[in-house]
């Protein structure tokens, strides 16, 4: 959680993968996901199960079941170019 507040992909959410979510934020993703938004799981390290846990959870729990995980998380994400917040 606090590597999410000190760095994160803009419009991102926290959902960690072994706590309750937050019902505001299950909204939200919910949401966005009914929308046509993609979704898109990531941590804040390059090898890391969390973001396949919690992919795996928004199917079984919120029947988003295209939920992708971004390989090699942030840091993938800011070595193509793109911004943090």
């Amino acid at each position: 959680e606090s590597e999410f507040r000190r760095k994160k992909i803009p419009g991102a959410v926290s959902l960690p993968a072994m706590e309750p979510w937050k019902p505001e934020i299950v909204e939200m993703v919910f949401a966005g996901s009914r929308a046509g938004r993609s979704v898109i799981v990531y941590c804040g390290g390059g090898r890391c199960d969390d973001a396949h846990h919690v992919a795996a959870r928004l199917s079984a729990e919120l029947a988003i079941p295209d939920a992708q995980v971004l390989a090699g998380g942030i840091q993938a994400w800011e070595a193509a170019g793109g911004n943090t917040e």
